[in-house]
């Protein structure tokens, strides 16, 4: 169950991302796939919003070589923590850290 819900979660994501970020003109569906399943996964360990931000910009400057649009990253950041946390991914004990 807990794999099925960490598909549709990093799915979700991928979709935010699609939405949200400046995409490549040459970027797939399943590359994006893979960049919101490592986001994920990062999230589900450091649950907060600023460490996600960091991880999107990262995403956004470094590997997709995009231009930087920090209210939109702020916001991206605050619907994918989101995301993770509504599926239950992310243990309380994270939480109350």
């Amino acid at each position: 169950m807990k794999s099925e819900t960490i598909q549709v979660a990093t799915e979700a994501v991928a979709g935010l991302l699609w939405i949200y970020l400046n995409v490549p003109g040459d970027a797939s569906a399943p590359e994006f796939e893979a960049h919101a399943g490592e986001l994920v996964t990062k999230i589900r360990c450091n649950p907060g919003i600023v460490y996600a931000e960091q991880q999107l910009r990262i995403l956004q400057v470094q590997i997709l070589c995009g231009r930087l649009d920090l209210f939109r990253m702020t916001e991206l950041a605050k619907r994918v923590v989101a995301v993770v946390r509504g599926a239950g991914l992310v243990e309380e004990r994270q939480l109350a850290a």
